[in-house]
């Protein structure tokens, strides 16, 4: 699968945006949208992925950074990591960018005015990174 088909599969089975879902990725990665892409180290280890899975979070879901072709169909698709993460997060179908975003970065849909700056994360709200 390549990366475009695994978000639009994602996206697809989450009922949301593709658009929205590989946005939210490129701002992760720093626009890469490289499912290897390395992020910080936090409380929750090292952020690698398309979402800057934590360790603990890419184990409980599943994900492997082992080789390219892992990362991608570990996290990508109907079932593999990111689908499982934002569901468990609250992601539904019809939400948007802020939604998703807001998952991804606070681990809840409606965290619009937290930021992740103090455990590591970019300086700003997930409402200011949105507009940004």
């Amino acid at each position: 699968m390549d990366i475009a088909q695994g978000l639009f599969s994602t996206a697809n089975a989450l009922g949301i945006s593709p658009i929205d879902l590989a946005t939210a990725s490129s701002c992760e990665t720093k626009g890469t949208v490289d499912p290897l892409s390395v992020g910080p180290t936090t409380q929750y280890g090292q952020h690698r992925g398309f979402i800057q899975f934590g360790e603990p979070q890419a184990s409980e879901y599943g994900v492997s950074f082992e080789t390219r072709p892992q990362a991608i169909s570990t996290q990508l698709g109907p079932g593999a990591g990111i689908y499982q993460y934002l569901k468990a997060v609250g992601v539904q179908p019809g939400m948007g960018l802020k939604q998703i975003y807001s998952a991804i970065n606070t681990g809840g849909v409606n965290n619009f005015n937290m930021t992740d700056e103090a455990s590591g994360g970019m300086p700003g709200t997930v409402s200011e990174k949105v507009a940004g």
